[in-house]
């Protein structure tokens, strides 16, 4: 007959068949590919085997949407299938005759009607009050009951039955079910179909658990009791599970392992839950040893990724086998993983080879845990081949860039480069680790086809080779400059990439618009970076540009709770030389910075027994937000402490009559506590510190703190610490600093000058504008910043409390003159007998005629010849005017212009400081 039961036996041959063994025979992997169920989803591989047998679709866009709860015409859809699939046939009056009151026969969904008089007819589902209520979601007592009645339609036995021998196991919460679906819920339970012990009977089923729950019940004949094969932990929060079926499952933890202790973890898989126990096996840091690469290079491998911030040359002590002589590491390379560094020495490795030593401590993991001494003997060098060439490549008209496959020695053997037959131009020797590269400015290259010979170089080792030759192709690079992308850098900056580098750019060539409105050229900032955007000199083709906040104005950059602004850029008017770049419209969206500052790590937080200060670092610069967010714990007793934000370190102070002694503190920083600079507050956190025996006694070290006497060719102020004995690395951080009261301008850097860690500089950036000559400022060492490397001791004004130390210095003004007008001078007849240039501050006009070449003064494209003279009124040392004469008088009344020589060399015009030469101009007179 159409619609007779098959028998249980029969329903297990046509499983095995359409493939729907989940766990024998289904792989992790199937052909359903739903974007949105991932392999590692618990319960792929049901949706996936279902999906295959044609029971449970998708959606149009390729979604399976798992989490979605499931609806009840739904539910009938998928059991409908499932029936027909074992040979029940569809009603033959199902288009004619409802069967529920609420869905009609000729209803819009037919696959609905079809599969709602099959369950039907079939006792698979009668709905509720003879109504269908496709729409609305089923409970998981409800899911029990269908799938227990849908079991018995195919088979002839309910799935109670079949459990009827299996000792029940636990359901807690079955008394809250509803007395006619316990039975079947229990029965879930018993044959594995279920594997949760709360079973929630009240709650609605999501798609996915519905695909685990119909495809558990459908093989409930290859129901095996699954057991833990393996499981391996990959990281804290993250465990490798394979079961006794060998199907593996990823599984997330939410409280991580501790590192080499044996855990036991509970989890689900399917909607059972397993045990397991598993070590998070954490190797110890080690440096795994030293070997040299070349001549003057060592090799450093670690087993761990090495943090950035706490290597330094200084930690690396290299001497000569034997003879105990200092071969200091000037320079260091990090590898991209951070799991070696290249050393590169002051003198090449002798035949007896080094010895390398790395103290206790010195370097950290980029986990900030300590990696220990470090000792090893006689690192020799084998290196018995001469430099290899790799490239030879024309940068510009006068550049070539030879690299090599090792450090080349070019001094002892005068070696260097000789293009097109044209004298030696002398090689000079690298002074950065890991760097083959070498620039040699030759005579102008000619356009095609270079012919370059290098001669007499070698290795560090000796390996030397006399002649090798090479060629290089040059065109000229004639191309207009022109705005390649814009990209947004921060949350108030974005950077121009042009398609080549420009050497006259600037605040005037930009229109940045909001909207309708424009912000001032005058208020934004516009200088080259490198391609990581860091601040670069010479020009390059990367251009960054800040725009001013202007909070609390009618016009700020950000107004109330918006965090993005879309920006309109113009660009016109910047040059390459003389000749003008492309204009350029575009747009850029700035977004402001929303994440929290937050602690670095609980292992870089330092105290100080003697000024009862904990400091913990933060990965931002820091204000104090509310001081009563904080709460220090010692044991279980709650600690008086004080708190401030000195750069990105949180300083605690404990003021209790106790004093910070020996012992766990606990430090609960409430969310709140702190804020940046875009006003982000702290999430709250917990981290603790052990303190132990610290130094109590102050050391007054005498340390010294100039000025620079010059401004550097880049243009910074540079500031000198001399510490007289070694001192920890906060000595090289821009923290333990501040200026005139306030943290060290952006963009300030800090870094030792000598491997001994006793002296400092702190380069201010050149952005840092020093207008006038000789300015007085005040540099401090705070207070509990920096400590004596050998004993901890702090590093003070005061040999009995812990005090900041602070100097005057001279900073120098490193801000060039600009032109701000340029008028003709006139005789009586009204002849123009020269121009009159006005600078933007006083110049130095003593020695007029040494700025015979500084100005190109043209009527047309036609030159016209000058000299130069003092003004003929006001103090010649601080006037700010220079007076080209012409040397024949000129009816010309227009069309004059005056630019400075572009050849920057023959400008010697500069302001009184001496040190700024007036800056680029190509203005027309007026």
């Amino acid at each position: 007959m159409a619609n007779q039961p098959k028998k249980y036996t029969k329903f297990v041959a046509a499983a095995a068949t359409a493939t729907l063994v989940a766990s024998a025979i289904v792989p992790v992997a199937s052909a359903a590919g739903f974007s949105d169920v991932a392999d590692t989803n618990s319960h792929a591989v049901n949706i996936n085997a279902l999906a295959e047998a044609g029971i449970i679709g998708g959606y149009p866009d390729g979604t399976f949407k798992p989490n979605q709860e499931l609806t009840r015409g739904q539910v009938v859809k998928m059991l409908g299938k499932w029936v027909e699939a074992q040979g029940f046939e569809i009603p033959a009056d199902y288009a004619t005759k409802a069967r529920f009151t609420d869905l009609a026969a000729d209803a819009k969904d037919q696959e609905l009607v079809k599969y709602a008089a099959l369950v039907f007819d079939t006792g698979v589902f009668a709905g509720s009050n003879g109504a269908l209520n496709a729409g609305g979601k089923i409970t998981r007592e409800n899911m029990a009951l269908v799938l227990d009645r849908a079991f018995k339609a195919i088979n002839d036995t309910t799935l109670v039955e079949v459990a009827a021998e299996i000792e029940d196991v636990k359901v807690a919460d079955l008394a809250t079910a509803k007395a006619e679906a316990r039975e079947a819920i229990q029965a879930l339970r018993n044959l594995g179909i279920s594997g949760v012990e709360n079973f929630m009977p009240k709650d609605s089923v999501t798609r996915a658990q519905f695909a685990t729950f119909l495809n558990k019940t459908i093989n409930t004949d290859a129901v095996v009791e699954l057991t833990v094969k393996e499981a391996v932990a990959v990281d804290a929060n993250t465990v490798e599970v394979t079961l006794s079926d060998d199907t593996k499952h990823t599984v997330k933890l939410e409280t991580a392992l501790e590192a080499n202790k044996e855990t036991e973890i509970k989890f689900t898989i399917d909607e059972k839950e397993y045990t397991a126990k598993v070590t998070f096996v954490v190797e110890a840091p080690v440096v795994e040893g030293v070997s040299a690469i070349n001549g003057k290079e060592l090799k450093v491998k670690f087993n761990k990724a090495v943090s950035t911030n706490s290597v330094a040359v200084g930690d690396f002590t290299v001497t000569a086998t034997g003879a105990g002589t200092a071969n200091a590491v000037v320079d260091f390379k990090l590898a991209e993983d951070g799991k070696s560094a290249i050393l590169l020495l002051t003198n090449a490795v002798p035949a007896a080879g080094v010895d390398v030593e790395i103290a206790d401590g010195a370097i950290l993991t980029s986990g900030f845990d300590k990696f220990p001494k470090f000792t090893t003997k006689a690192v020799k060098v084998e290196d018995t081949t001469a430099p290899k060439l790799v490239s030879a490549v024309a940068k510009d008209s006068t550049t070539v860039e030879l690299t090599f496959d090792e450090q080349v020695d070019w001094t002892t053997n005068s070696g260097g480069v000789s293009v097109n037959g044209a004298a030696l131009v002398a090689g000079v020797n690298s002074t950065k680790a890991g760097n083959y590269t070498y620039t040699f400015t030759v005579p102008t290259l000619k356009s095609g086809t270079n012919t370059v010979q290098i001669l007499n170089y070698a290795d560090f080792s000796a390996n030397k080779e006399v002649l090798t030759t090479t060629s290089v192709n040059y065109s000229a690079d004639v191309s207009t400059p022109a705005v390649a992308s814009i990209k947004a850098e921060d949350s108030n900056s974005f950077i121009l990439t042009l398609n080549k580098a420009v050497d006259t750019i600037e605040p005037a060539n930009f229109t940045v618009k909001k909207g309708n409105y424009t912000f001032t050229s005058a208020d934004l900032t516009v200088s080259y970076v490198d391609v990581d955007g860091n601040p670069s000199v010479p020009a390059t083709k990367y251009v960054k540009v800040v725009v001013p906040t202007q909070a609390n104005t009618a016009n700020p950059l950000y107004a109330t709770n918006e965090t993005s602004v879309a920006l309109s850029v113009a660009v016109s008017g910047y040059k390459n030389g003389t000749v003008i770049g492309n204009e350029y419209t575009g747009s850029v969206t700035l977004s402001k910075d929303l994440t929290a500052p937050k602690v670095v790590s609980s292992k870089l937080i330092t105290y100080d027994k003697s000024t009862d200060k904990i400091v913990v670092p933060f990965d931002k610069t820091l204000t104090v937000a509310d001081a009563s967010k904080l709460t220090v714990v010692s044991g279980n007793v709650k600690v008086a402490a004080t708190v401030a934000a000195v750069g990105k370190n949180l300083e605690i102070t404990i003021t209790d009559a106790a004093g910070l002694t020996n012992g766990t503190y606990s430090l609960v920083l409430d969310k709140g506590l702190v804020k940046d600079s875009s006003n982000n507050v702290n999430e709250a956190t917990t981290v603790t510190t052990e303190v132990t025996n610290t130094a109590s006694t102050l050391l007054k070290t005498g340390v010294a703190i100039f000025g620079t006497t010059a401004v550097n060719d880049n243009g910074k102020n540079v500031i000198t610490v001399t510490y007289g004995t070694k001192v920890d690395d906060a000595a090289a951080s821009t923290s333990s600093y501040s200026l005139n009261g306030a943290a060290l301008p952006s963009g300030s850097v800090a870094y030792f000058t000598t491997s001994a860690k006793d002296e400092v500089k702190i380069e201010l950036p050149a952005s840092y504008s020093v207008a006038l000559n000789d300015v007085s400022a005040k540099i401090t060492l705070n207070a509990n910043a920096v400590k004596e490397y050998a004993t901890g001791y702090v590093v003070s004004s005061s040999a009995t409390e812990v005090k900041a130390i602070d100097q005057v210095i001279t900073l120098k003004d490193n801000v060039a003159p600009t032109v701000s007008k340029v008028e003709y001078v006139k005789d009586t007849n009204g002849l123009a007998t020269g121009l009159k240039l006005t600078f933007s501050e006083a110049v130095d006009t003593s020695g007029a005629t040494d700025f015979t070449n500084d100005f190109v003064v043209k009527t047309g494209a036609t030159e016209i010849a000058y000299t130069v003279a003092a003004p003929s009124t006001g103090d010649t040392a601080t006037d700010n005017v220079v007076i080209l004469n012409f040397s024949n008088a000129s009816t010309a009344a227009s069309g004059v212009t005056v630019a400075t020589n572009s050849d920057r060399t023959l400008v010697n015009l500069t302001d009184i400081s001496g040190f700024n030469k007036v800056a680029s101009f190509n203005v027309s007179a007026q």
